[in-house]
Order: C-alpha cells, then structure tokens, then sequence
C-alpha cells in the first residue's frame, strides 16, 4: 500500500491456513484464501481475486471488508475441509456467497505453529458498500467457529500402537499419517520414528520416503544391487526422532525429477534431487535429497512404486496426503510422532500468541463483537 498509494485497488489471495491480522485487511481492497485443504482450488481463487478486482476497477463495486477473529487456533489436521468443522462453516460461507449477501467469504484455519499475534482461525466477509453487513456475517461464522471449537481437538495414536493397528489391518494400502514430521508445515521430513518401528515390528510390504542426502550419496557410491550399511534420517535435528541403523538393498537410483499428477498441483514438476530405493527387511525405503511433500502418488511411482500395491504408506502430513492417496486407501492412522508438526500445542513455548486461546487455554472465554 506504501508503494502504490491510497487509491490503487490491491487484492490479495492467501493459503487457507494464513494468519490474517487487520492490518492486512485495512491495507487491501480484497482479501481471498483457498477454500480446500487439500488445496486443490488455487487456480479457481486467483481467478475469483481477478474478477473481483475487475469489477472494483470499474466501479462496479466498492469492497467493504470485516474481519473476526475468535480466539481459536486449532492444528492443520483439525482442518480438512471435507468433514466438519470446516465444512460447516463452508457450507455457510458459500450460502452467503450464492444469495449475494456477500461478494467473497474467507475462511482461514490459520497456522498453530507460527507463533505471532495473528495466528488462529480468522472469518473475512467482503461485502458491496455494505460494512455492517460485512462484521453481521463474519460475527455469526466466527460464533459457529467457536460453539464447534471441541471439534477441532486432535489426539493421535501412539507410534508402536498406530505401526501394529496398521499390519493387523486386513488390507492395504493403511496410510500411516507421521503428523509430526508434517511436510507442509515447515518440518525436515527425515523423522524416523515409524522407519524405527516399522523395522522392530518386521512389517511387510510398506513404503516410506525420508529426506537424507547424505544416505543418498552413500547408496549411489554403492550402487544398484549392492547392500548397504547407513544412518538414516534424524540428521537436521534430534526433535523427530534419532538416525536409524538400517542394511538395505539398493534397488533404484532416480534423479529425483518427477510431475504432479494431482488433484493438487497437477502438471507442476517436482526436483526432490537424487533419490535412491533401499529395501530393508519388508520397507522400501525411498531416501530423497530434498524434502518433498507426499500429496501425489507420482512421488512413488517415479521410482517404481505402485501405490495401491502397498500393504503400508506412511505420509509425513496432515491432511495433503488426502489429495492423492485418498481415492486407493483402506484405512489411516494419524500417529502421535513427535517434532514441529505435533498436534499438542503445549509442547511448544509460545511467546507471542495471544492468549489466552483455545485450545492451549482450555477454559477461554469469548465474547463476540456487537454487529
């Protein structure tokens, strides 16, 4: 806004799990977010961003925006926008949206582990010329948000527990969600505590890929068909679990370079660098130069992997493993694994956060804003 001065319409799209502050909204003229976790609308929001701007340009419309931010911070995985609580307050959003009472709706789930003033759940309605109108419906989605707060509570599945569950289960593929080396959420991706209990518990026909170069570069010197010695994972930081001893098989070395599929990001290529397949025991273990989220299948099947073929997938997300795995799934186990993505707040220092909040302060009390 200090740029281009007061009067050039600025509009603005965002992740849905954006923390959105009013400064941002006072300096735009339209805010936006995706409206699916997975993120699977990116294409559709850029274009609604477009035409509404078009239309502000033209004078057809004046954007009046409001923004309520109940005291809510609930994790990524407490997000999916296909199931409630989400999906409720989306249902609502795009009521409002289809009669007209408002021009956009935004529903951000807000970012739990950014640990700033803004983080949390923020309800954005944009209206024409109309700004009562705007905070009367942001007010009744955020108080829909807070009377479903109890729902956006996560407990996950102990690791030895969730790894057993999972061999039991009668078919595959059973994702194992390892929720707290979550990608997406800024993790390192080489979280080795279900590598550690897939091996004890000598499980048979699984999959998992963690990021570790250096393993990487110990395989290619071996080359294919030899059997290696090496320490995997654990090396970017000791939060995600230790680096595992394993003797392995290599099986592929890959170049790493491959394309989304999709849903999500179909046709967007990916340079995950180069990528070896070891099999150790029962686990093919894909051992990636650089970290890549797992929300497309194409992450395997470059490397000779056929999805539907495994008993056992384990997917170190939340909820983005869904886009691409959700169609050939039989089963999903969200484990409690510790590190950056773990869905129990309290084991984070928060300084900054404004408290209290929900559901780091169980007994937070909120009162709406007066329409």
């Amino acid at each position: 806004r200090a740029l281009v001065g007061p009067n050039i319409p600025i509009a603005v799209t965002l992740d849905f799990h954006a923390n959105i502050g009013q400064g941002m909204v006072d300096a735009a003229t339209l805010v936006t977010t995706y409206d699916t976790y997975p993120h699977i609308d990116a294409g559709e929001r850029a274009r609604e961003a477009v035409a509404l701007l078009a239309r502000t340009v033209s004078g057809e419309i004046r954007p009046t925006m409001a923004l309520v931010k109940p005291p809510l911070m609930p994790v990524p995985q407490a997000q999916f926008t296909a199931q409630p609580p989400f999906k409720t307050l989306f249902d609502r959003a795009f009521e409002m949206e289809a009669t007209g009472e408002a021009l956009t709706v935004t529903v951000s789930g807000g970012f739990a582990y950014a640990d700033v003033p803004d983080a949390g759940v923020s309800l954005l309605v944009t209206t024409d010329r109309d700004p009562e109108r705007a905070l009367r419906l942001a007010t009744e989605l955020g108080e829909m948000a807070w009377a479903m707060r109890d729902q956006m509570i996560v407990r996950n599945t102990p690791p030895a527990e969730a790894v057993a569950e999972a061999i039991a289960h009668p078919e595959g593929p059973v994702m194992l969600v390892d929720v707290g080396d979550n990608i997406g959420g800024g993790t390192p991706g080489d979280g080795t505590v279900l590598l550690a209990e897939l091996l004890r518990q000598n499980a048979q026909d699984a999959t998992m890929a963690v990021a570790d170069p250096e393993a990487v570069q110990a395989a290619i010197r071996a080359g294919v068909r030899s059997t290696i010695e090496v320490a995997v994972g654990g090396k970017t930081d000791r939060l995600h679990g230790d680096p595992v001893e394993v003797e392995g098989g290599v099986r592929l070395i890959t170049d790493g370079r491959w394309v989304h599929e999709g849903p999500e990001n179909a046709g967007v290529p990916v340079e995950s660098g180069p990528t070896v397949v070891l099999r150790c025991g029962g686990v093919n273990l894909v051992l990636t130069t650089n970290k890549t989220m797992p929300g497309d299948q194409q992450q395997l099947k470059s490397v000779g992997i056929v999805p539907a073929e495994q008993k056992i997938i384990v997917v170190k997300a939340a909820v983005r493993w869904r886009g691409g795995y959700q169609a050939i799934a039989r089963h999903a186990i969200h484990v409690d694994t510790p590190g950056l993505g773990s869905v129990d707040l309290s084991r984070f220092d928060y300084r900054n956060v404004r408290r209290p909040i929900f559901p780091l302060d169980p007994d937070t009390v909120w009162n709406a804003p007066a329409p």
